[in-house]
This record gives structure tokens, C-alpha cells and sequence, in this order.
């Protein structure tokens, strides 16, 4: 447990319940919400454009790796 005094704290690379590390994309939320959609399947034609839309894409592959993770646990085919 956390608060017991000398317990080992994992490291987040070596935590073993770790499923995926998700950055803020506070840049690209008012995107999102302004085109109601989610920020890995904005597109130019939302506003998004240079640095932002290498964000995007990002996203989405961070987001693709943890649904795979978690369809991998739960032993679901993520096509």
C-alpha cells in the first residue's frame, strides 16, 4: 500500500497494472468539442492543421494501443 512506510512505489515503465499513459491534449479539446467529436478522429476540415494534427494522429495511436490492450485482457478481437 501507498502509505505504509519503505513500500515499494512501481515505476510507472515497470508498473505491471499500467495500461497506457494518456497526455491532457488540452490544445486540442476545444477542437473536439466544438466539432462533437472525439479528439483522435479530428480531421483538417475541423480546424485542425500542422503541429495539431500530428496530435491527432498521436492520439490515435495511443488510443488504438490501449483498446488493443484492453481487448487483448478481456480476450477481444480489436480488428
Amino acid at each position: 500500500m501507498l502509505d505504509q512506510k519503505g513500500g515499494n512505489i512501481p515505476v510507472p515503465d515497470e508498473d505491471p497494472f499500467r495500461l497506457a499513459v494518456l497526455r491532457p491534449y488540452y490544445s486540442l479539446m476545444s477542437f473536439a468539442m466544438a466539432a462533437r467529436k472525439p479528439i483522435f478522429l479530428l480531421k483538417p476540415a475541423d480546424g485542425v492543421r500542422g503541429a495539431y494534427l500530428d496530435a491527432v494522429r498521436g492520439c490515435y495511436r495511443v488510443f488504438e494501443q490501449l483498446a488493443r490492450r484492453i481487448g487483448g485482457l478481456a480476450g477481444v478481437a480489436v480488428p
